[in-house]
């Protein structure tokens, strides 16, 4: 057989020839599936469990943070920032249990395009934002803030 040629290798249509090293061969040659109801492109079951998002006071703060800093460089800072948070919030609201847990139970939302991150809870009945910060700080220092935070809310939620 010539280099480039492109004719089959084995001799018959519905196995390889006997004595080949094709790795193949241990594998089940032309049987149907055991279950042809389940495809394999089929999509996974999973719930979607929505929940209402709310933030704490210092979330305006973080925000404003947000604001300045993309208006140092952008002359739409404010609604360019504004905009990615609102999205971020539908998503979180749409299924907060998508976000990969970071800090104990607290959940991380990246801002799409951005450095920053929205960190939230889930509670019972809302996911509760609990920080928009910028992702390029230090661990330790974002993990420190979002204790405080989180320690203040559940101080609060034990009063009501």
């Amino acid at each position: 057989m010539a280099f480039g040629s492109r004719r089959a290798r084995y001799a018959g249509p519905s196995e390889p020839p006997k004595g080949s090293r094709c790795p193949f061969v241990e594998l089940p040659f032309r049987q149907e599936q055991a279950d042809p109801s389940r495809r394999a492109d089929a999509a996974a079951a999973f719930v979607v469990r929505s929940l209402p998002v709310d933030a704490l006071p210092e979330v305006e703060g973080d925000l404003r943070a947000a604001i300045v800093h993309y208006s140092s460089w952008r002359t739409d800072g404010e609604s360019h920032v504004l905009q990615m948070y609102d999205e971020t919030v539908g998503w979180i609201s749409w299924n907060p249990e998508a976000f990969p847990k970071k800090h104990d139970q607290v959940r991380r939302a990246i801002l799409k395009h951005s450095y920053y991150i929205v960190y939230f809870l889930i509670e019972t009945d809302r996911s509760l934002v609990l920080a928009v910060l910028d992702g390029r700080r230090r661990p330790s220092e974002i993990r420190s803030l979002l204790t405080e935070r989180k320690g203040r809310t559940r101080r609060q939620s034990q009063r009501r």
